[in-house]
Order: C-alpha cells, then structure tokens, then sequence
C-alpha cells in the first residue's frame, strides 16, 4: 500500500506543477496584454481604437465647439473616390475631410460603403452649409447627397454623431 501512496502523490506533484506553469504563462501573457493595451492608450482617457485608418493619408485635427476630431484627408481623386469605402466603421474621434481646390455642388454616394455615416458640407469659410445624418449603405446606388450651396469641404463622420454634438448649419469648423 504504501507504494501506490506514492505513485499518487507523485502523479499530484505532476498535476500541480503542471497548473503552476499554466497560471505563470497565462499571468505572463495577460500582463504583456496590459502593458500593451496601456502603451497605446497612454493619456488613460482614450479609447483603443477598433475602425481601421489608412496610414497613408495626411491627418489634420478638425475643431468645432471644443471637440476636436482627428481627420484623414482625401486629398487626390482617387483618395476622394476612395473615401470610407470598403472599411467597416469610424471611430467618434475620427472623421474624413474631403478638401476641394474651389467651391462646388459635391454630391456623394455610398458606394462600397459597410457603415452609416454623417456627411457635412462646408463652405468656404469652413462653416457648416448642410448636413445629411445618417447615410446608409442600402441607398446605394439610388440615392446621392448634395449640398444646398456651395461647399469647398465635406466632413464625414460615424452616424448620429452630428446629432449627438448639435452641429447645425452656420456652425464653424477649425482646422
């Protein structure tokens, strides 16, 4: 008897070194986890983000009754062309500005679009003209947005956010 004592207690030790080096590995790894997840949200009040971005276009910080977005800017025609299109969402924070060399009745569709969206005209003076909230994907291609006046810049944003924020037109863009 006193042998199968010890073949238990051996097969125990086993057993419990096995969950010993399970529960450091799985600390180790939840701990690199946080201290990456701390890295990239170092300011501690920003979100991490999960909308993909594209590193290639310039960014500018737009600004508009204290809240300030991080834009992409779709500068060139393809860039335009392009837009959100084929992304899966935009994070509150962030925003497309579409920058023309003159003031124009640009009109937008959602083309390859998987997301609502707010789209906001602008003037030249950056002010707000007019604002189509929530533009979703299934009206394609039946429906286009165009602005009541002339606009030399149109922001777009995630959908319900120019409600959310009360932008109206007359409002002014910074950036």
């Amino acid at each position: 008897m006193p042998k199968a004592d010890s073949a238990k207690t051996a097969s125990e030790l086993k057993f419990t070194k096995f969950y010993i080096i399970y529960f450091v590995i799985f600390f180790v790894v939840m701990s690199l986890f946080g201290v990456y997840y701390s890295l990239q949200n170092r300011n501690g009040n920003e979100t991490v983000s999960i909308c993909e971005t594209n590193p290639t276009l310039e960014t500018k910080e737009l600004v508009i009754d204290k809240v300030t977005l991080t834009a992409e800017v779709a500068a060139s025609q393809s860039e335009k062309y392009k837009g959100l299109s084929g992304r899966t969402c935009i994070d509150e924070d962030r925003a497309m500005l579409f920058d023309y060399d003159s003031p124009g009745n640009y009109c937008f569709v959602m083309r390859d679009m998987n997301f609502p969206i707010d789209m906001v005209w602008l003037d030249e003076g950056r002010k707000v003209i007019t604002i189509k909230d929530n533009a979703i994907p299934e009206n394609y291609p039946a429906e286009s947005y165009c602005p009541d006046g002339q606009a030399k810049y149109i922001v777009e944003v995630a959908a319900g956010l120019a409600n959310k924020l009360g932008w109206s037109a007359g409002k002014q863009f910074e950036f």
